[in-house]
This record gives C-alpha cells, sequence and structure tokens, in this order.
C-alpha cells in the first residue's frame, strides 16, 4: 500500500534525514547544533482527495496529533475540514499531500500553491514539475517529496 512509503517520505523529508546523516558522518555536530526539529505534532495536513491512499495516509497520521483536512468531489461523513479547492486547502496546510488521480482534470493541479511541505503520493502529473523546481530554490516551499517527476524538468545537479 502506498500509505506506508509516504509516510516514511514524510518522515525523511520533515526531518531532513539525508542532512542529519551528513551532520553527524563529516563531524558538523562537533561545531554547531542540529536545527533539525520539525516534527508531526500540531502540524496541519490536508490531503488531496481523501479516497483510498488519502484514508491510508490519515490513518497513519492521525496519532500524530495533526489536524487533518482534506479536498474533493463532495465533502464526506468524516471528522475533518472540507475544502472546496485545493487552493484553499493548500493555503490552510503546513504539509499538503496529493493523493488524488491522475488523469487531463488533474493536470498540473497543485502549482506555486503549497507554502510548507509537499508529498506527491501518486504517479502521476498532478504537480507542476517545472513551478515546484523554482517554488524549491527560491525557498517559497521548504521541501518535497514526489513519487514520480518528469525527469527531463529537473536541472542536471543535485541539491
Amino acid at each position: 500500500m502506498l500509505a506506508e512509503p509516504n509516510g516514511a517520505a514524510l518522515t525523511v523529508l520533515l526531518r531532513q534525514l539525508p542532512t542529519a546523516d551528513r551532520y553527524v558522518r563529516d563531524g558538523s555536530w562537533q561545531q554547531a547544533p542540529s536545527r533539525m526539529n520539525t516534527g508531526l505534532a500540531g502540524k496541519r495536513v490536508g490531503i488531496v482527495s481523501l479516497v483510498r491512499i488519502g484514508k491510508g495516509i490519515v490513518r497513519g497520521l492521525e496519532p500524530f496529533g495533526v489536524t487533518l483536512a482534506y479536498t474533493g468531489s463532495a465533502p464526506q461523513q468524516v471528522p475533518y475540514e472540507f475544502f472546496a479547492t485545493t487552493m484553499a486547502l493548500a493555503g490552510f496546510a503546513d504539509i499538503l499531500i496529493v493523493s488524488c488521480r491522475s488523469g487531463e482534470a488533474t493536470r498540473n493541479l497543485i502549482g506555486a500553491s503549497a507554502n510548507g511541505f509537499l508529498i506527491n503520493a501518486v504517479r502521476g502529473s498532478m504537480v507542476d514539475d517545472a513551478t515546484l523546481i523554482a517554488a524549491l530554490e527560491s525557498h517559497t516551499i521548504r521541501g518535497a517529496s514526489c513519487l514520480i517527476t518528469s525527469a527531463a524538468c529537473w536541472p542536471a545537479r543535485r541539491h
């Protein structure tokens, strides 16, 4: 199920585990304290499409004390706030998780609207890669994890 690897991706992203690993391995911990302390508790998490994958992700997040909200084609009988648009949900969320189906209706659905962390939990073209790259490079968003992206859009260098 895709909910589990996306939970792991979220932890890696928030805790900056690759950076933390380098911090320890290269001895930086001896010179300066770590600044890698972003956790889930108290965060507002928005789920784009509360269907099978989105519901699985929500079940995994509930124990962490997050405030959950969602968007979709219609409100559901769930205890989370419903937002009528993805843009409104993105404005609310510290973490935006995309779990909707791929198709023409959702192509490039997510552009520069995320303002915290973005997780693209499914395969597809919902995230506008070029806009995401610009947002990451300008630090408009804090970080992103995408299951699949368009390799042609990403610069050759690694960050």
